[in-house]
């Protein structure tokens, strides 16, 4: 995942990403994990309809 031109995770694809929801598995801590969706939702929020 590049944000702002920063990689902040080098996940890999284990499955086809569709209908716009995918999930990220991996040995994260808590912490580590909160900051990456952290990053994720200050750069790039859910978009509300």
């Amino acid at each position: 995942m590049v944000l702002d031109g920063a990689v902040i995770s080098a996940p890999s694809v284990s499955a086809r990403i569709s209908g716009g929801q995918a999930s990220i598995t991996g040995n994260f801590t808590q912490e580590q994990a909160e900051s990456l969706a952290n990053q994720a939702e200050v750069r790039c929020p859910a978009h509300e309809p």
